[in-house]
């Protein structure tokens, strides 16, 4: 059986291993959602409460905002958005050829 301070040292190892883990998909999981500018958002949800969400993940010890960064990556919202991205860029570099 685990004495008391083995296990306040594994707990606290878990803790500071999740912020570690996920300081860096918490980065990339900002910069992806900040890429999609705020028009395409439009019947798509809320990037601010999806930002809010990450944080809130990250601050709960690290381990949650890995799991909603990996739902995020694999989501049907987050390949709508990118069709809807590439498309707005292909309208804007076609408009810019025909000028």
């Amino acid at each position: 059986m685990l004495g008391a301070r083995t296990l306040s040292k594994l707990v606290l190892l878990a803790v500071v291993g999740g912020y570690l883990a996920a300081l860096p998909v918490l980065s990339w999981h900002r910069r992806d959602l900040m890429s999609f500018q705020r028009p395409l958002w439009a019947g798509y949800g809320s990037r601010q409460a999806r930002l809010r969400g990450a944080v809130v993940c990250y601050v709960a010890g690290g381990w949650p905002e890995l799991l909603m960064a990996l739902g995020w990556r694999s989501s049907q919202t987050r390949g709508a958005l990118i069709v809807e991205r590439d498309h707005m860029r292909e309208a804007r570099s076609k408009r810019n050829t025909d000028t």
